[in-house]
């Protein structure tokens, strides 16, 4: 139905927005966001992963999130601003 067409055009839309926006963070820093947040791998299968400790682990999740949150609020932001 056409609701069910509504949702799955939004949840294509949205994992878009994320691929954007994990493209344009550095490699090591989308490496150590996908192990932890989409395999959802502990902290420290993710830092032996990645061969560094789980402060410094910390601190890349940290600095992702954060791009990651500015990202997707600069492009809602963009798709508002856009003219029909």
């Amino acid at each position: 139905d056409a609701a069910k067409a509504d949702v799955e055009l939004d949840r294509q839309a949205l994992r878009g927005l994320i691929q954007r926006c994990l493209e344009r963070l550095p490699t090591r820093l989308a490496e150590a966001f996908v192990l932890r947040e989409v395999t959802e791998l502990d902290v420290l299968e993710v830092s032996e992963q990645l061969g560094v400790t789980q402060g410094n682990l910390a601190v890349m999740l940290h600095r992702a999130r954060l791009r990651m949150r500015m990202c997707i609020v600069h492009e809602e932001q963009a798709a508002e601003c856009a003219p029909c």
